[in-house]
């Protein structure tokens, strides 16, 4: 690179002729120019920018400081940067250098490769500071996932509410339980998720793979925290606490939703191998789990082949061995599918959703009758069936907020399913929010309350 150059006040006729074109070029008495980095890394709110400019001594001793200059909250790269000096101590026979770095609080997150060289009075390259991440900075992120389970806790923004409080555990087999609770409301209920974490070490971050669309994004931060991070891989933008701090000790806790999982009965007893997480369990004896049991027997299937099945269960996360889990709901079996079948949630649009729960009541359908269910036909169209009557109108996914707008029925005269028809019509017009668990879509409110669940249906 060619030294970047910089004039002084005289200069300033001359100046506005040759950085025609040039916005970065430094200009009378102050140098401006970008600072970046290669690494995919999110800086926090709390990070800052730090340049200098260096007198470097003939008889190489520490280089005198010019001027710097401190910009808190940066934003992410390029930084832009305008550095201001006092053009009387530039003397043409000296030679000068900047360098920049980035800070957290008081650790170093990035530093210059190396320092540029600047001459005064001479047309150079536009100012681009490269910085990278020391190799102490690397090995220091790498440690908060040292010594796993581990737990790490905190509150998050959210659109519609007050926050949601984050519980994630993080198991050295790469397996990771969530537990969310909206802030805002006593009748919200916390949803569980699970899944596996992938180490991404471009991004120093983490991936949380599990039943949702796309990967939670948590950026590896300093002091034992991790930040999230957008679907893109960039710092959200919020006033609020991004972080999720490692607690003292691992703090388990029991998982409580619907999994889907290889279910086995064989001479060495029963298990449960769940598809997202990988984690394998031995039910206990419960209602539930001698349904499960009949469905499996009635299949009538070769010796030690397992079954794909759906269950809403508690799992046990506490680290006893054998692992349990206690099955709260049956929902059924396919003899025909695996986890590789199951691992990928459907997508939001044009699945066939049959309603399956109701202010969290099951949904039974009467025999003989047609099942309740909603199609959202992209880019905006909804379709369905209420029980008796068919509904229709638009929908609205506009940054991740769902709702429903003119949603209308035919009014069919209906001996059965009044109660149901209204209380989905009620649900429909109430959502602002949902999520995709594995094969099920949850619709909430505007308190984060659980309005209805649907269970993703493949017509054949």
């Amino acid at each position: 690179m060619r030294p970047f150059s910089f004039f002084r006040h005289r200069h300033a006729g001359l100046l506005g002729l040759l950085l025609c074109g040039f916005a970065l070029l430094a200009q009378a008495g102050e140098l401006k120019g970008v600072a970046v980095y290669r690494e995919r890394i999110a800086l926090t709110p709390s990070a800052r920018l730090e340049v200098f400019l260096e007198e470097v001594p003939a008889n190489g001793q520490t280089a005198a400081l010019i001027a710097d200059m401190h910009l808190e909250a940066p934003g992410q790269p390029p930084i832009a940067f305008n550095l201001q000096f006092d053009d009387a101590r530039i003397l043409p026979e000296h030679h000068y250098q900047v360098r920049a770095r980035v800070l957290d609080r008081d650790q170093l997150l990035f530093n210059s490769d190396a320092p540029v060289p600047v001459v005064p009075g001479e047309n150079g390259d536009p100012l681009k500071l490269m910085m990278h991440m020391p190799a102490e900075t690397a090995q220091a992120s790498a440690e908060i996932l040292e010594d796993l389970p581990a737990t790490f806790k905190g509150v998050l923004s959210c659109a519609a509410c007050d926050g949601i409080k984050h519980h994630l555990n993080l198991l050295p087999n790469h397996a990771w339980f969530l537990r969310q609770s909206w802030i805002g409301s006593n009748e919200t209920p916390s949803l569980d998720q699970l899944g596996r974490w992938e180490l991404d070490e471009h991004r120093r971050a983490l991936r949380l793979i599990g039943a949702t669309e796309a990967p939670m994004m948590l950026a590896i931060g300093n002091e034992d925290g991790l930040m999230k991070l957008d679907i893109v891989g960039q710092l959200r933008e919020s006033h609020s606490d991004q972080a999720l701090k490692r607690a003292p000790k691992y703090e388990p806790f029991s998982f409580q939703g619907v999994v889907r999982g290889m279910y086995l009965e064989n001479a060495d007893g029963v298990s449960f191998t769940e598809c997202l997480s990988g984690q394998r369990w031995t039910p206990d004896e419960s209602t539930e789990q001698r349904v499960l049991h009949a469905a499996y027997e009635h299949l009538k299937l070769a010796h030690d082949q397992p079954v794909l099945a759906s269950v809403d269960a508690e799992l046990s996360a506490d680290g006893a061995e054998p692992p349990r889990f206690k099955v709260r709901e049956y929902n059924g079996v396919w003899p025909k599918e695996t986890c590789v079948q199951a691992g990928a949630p459907p997508p939001l649009e044009n699945t066939y959703w049959k309603l399956t729960r109701l202010d969290g009541k099951p949904v039974m359908t009467p025999a003989n009758a047609r099942e309740a269910y909603v199609v959202l036909k992209a880019p905006n169209q909804l379709t369905g069936y209420a029980g008796c009557n068919r509904l229709g109108g638009r929908y609205s996914l506009k940054r991740g907020e769902l709702g429903f707008r003119g949603a209308v029925m035919t009014r069919m005269a209906c001996l059965v399913e009044q109660d149901t028809e209204s209380k989905l019509m009620n649900a429909l017009k109430e959502t602002s929010n949902w999520s995709i668990e594995g094969q099920y879509l949850h619709l909430f409110n505007d308190e984060g309350q659980q309005l209805a669940r649907f269970e993703a249906v493949y017509l054949r």
